[in-house]
């Protein structure tokens, strides 16, 4: 019952990200998630980041795979040299992974100037509270990088995730 109920709330806002712009399925998500389970929905919400963060590292890696293993095909399809696009993702996943590592050593100071930027906007003070404490749980929940095991196997699942989906669509095409 309980695997079940929450794998149901998960595919509920994937139903909803197909309906509604901006990945807004994922605060339907958080919604459900949070009522089911009592956890805080920020929290929640922060471990979705943290997924779709890890999500885009694997796609990434992934790419540069793909224009390793099949670089002809890749450059007749987008006109581009597949090394130009290698450099470009390359760079992208050196810059996400930077970028994250960043955000874990001064997240307390972005927190502080996310509360001051978030103090002078014009917002209603819900939804400014939200957000910050969006940027407070997702730091919070940076402690992954403290020890490397836990961020890899994240970064495994998400990999292995992708490589399915990427089998599934090779397996399609090959079909037709």
């Amino acid at each position: 019952e309980g695997l079940f109920s929450l794998y149901s709330k998960m595919l509920t806002g994937y139903f909803f990200n197909a309906f509604f712009p901006a990945r807004a399925g994922d605060l339907v998500r958080a919604y459900l998630l949070g009522r089911k389970t009592g956890l805080p929905k920020t929290t929640i919400l922060a471990t979705i980041v943290r997924e779709k963060a890890f999500d885009g590292i694997a796609l990434l890696i992934l790419f540069l795979l793909s224009l390793i293993l099949l670089p002809a095909a890749i450059s007749t399809a987008s006109g581009l040299s597949p090394d130009v696009l290698a450099w470009v993702a390359g760079i992208a996943l050196v810059a996400a992974i930077t970028g994250l590592l960043l955000f874990y050593r001064f997240s307390d100071s972005i927190v502080r100037l996310v509360e001051r930027v978030f103090n002078v906007l014009p917002l209603p003070r819900k939804l400014e509270r939200l957000i910050v404490r969006l940027v407070e749980t997702f730091a919070g929940g940076m402690h992954i990088f403290k020890t490397p095991r836990p961020l890899l196997f994240a970064g495994i699942i998400s990999l292995v995730v992708w490589g399915v989906v990427a089998a599934m669509f090779l397996s399609a095409l090959v079909s037709f």
